[in-house]
């Protein structure tokens, strides 16, 4: 995937290049598709690519589509957050990609932490999001925000998140650390919270993403 054009505010989505070689012979698919898109994860048990695109809503630039790309043939099949107002701030992907975490807000009343059944396209909500990743050094200058830290506010599109904060030590365990933690560092006291995947899924109804009018 290569970016082609940068979006610009109230103005243009920007747009990106995204190249797919089959596994069997034939041509390269090469698609020019609006948005800013990126792999999310492969999803081995479904022999197919999740991508994610970020569109601008507001002065945010959140992740607020899912597609799956299957390997073979190139089809695109969307999820079901294609076309809903569900938006995503992070996200990290389980070993074998079946399971994705995100931090994500379905109805655009508050943030919190989703997981994602790639291979059943079921998502369910797990718990509280735990705080953004702090600013690098030189963006301290931006911390003054009444003294929140949090996601919408100030941090505002879509970002990696630090080393060790949501994990899985293997492909059906998420564990993710919670703190006090500021936009200079993470607080070095730490709970961890330990989900089953197959097991939250199963129990969990999914979300209901509220739908573009």
């Amino acid at each position: 995937m290569r970016p082609v054009r940068s979006p610009r505010h109230d103005t243009d989505y920007g747009a990106t290049v995204i190249e797919f070689e089959p596994h069997t012979p034939g041509p390269h698919q090469l698609i020019e598709k609006e948005g800013l898109w990126q792999v999310i994860s492969y999803v081995e048990a479904a022999n197919a690519y999740l991508i994610g695109g970020l569109y601008e809503q507001g002065a945010w630039l959140p992740l607020d589509a899912l597609v799956y790309v299957d390997d073979a043939s190139g089809a695109w099949r969307n999820s079901q957050v294609d076309g809903s107002r569900w938006m995503a701030m992070a996200a990290v992907a389980a070993p074998g990609g079946r399971y994705v975490a995100f931090i994500a807000d379905p109805r655009g009343d508050g943030f919190e932490l989703e997981v994602l059944d790639a291979l059943n396209d079921k998502l369910v909500r797990a718990g509280t999001a735990p705080s953004p990743p702090p600013f690098a050094r030189e963006e301290w200058g931006s911390c003054s925000h009444g003294g929140r830290f949090q996601w919408g506010d100030p941090v505002d599109g879509f970002v990696e998140m630090d080393p060790n904060i949501m994990t899985f030590p293997d492909e059906q365990t998420l564990v993710v650390s919670y703190g006090k933690d500021s936009c200079r560092h993470r607080s070095l006291k730490r709970r961890l919270q330990r989900w089953v995947l197959p097991e939250l899924v199963a129990r969990s109804p999914g979300v209901v993403v509220a739908r573009d009018e």
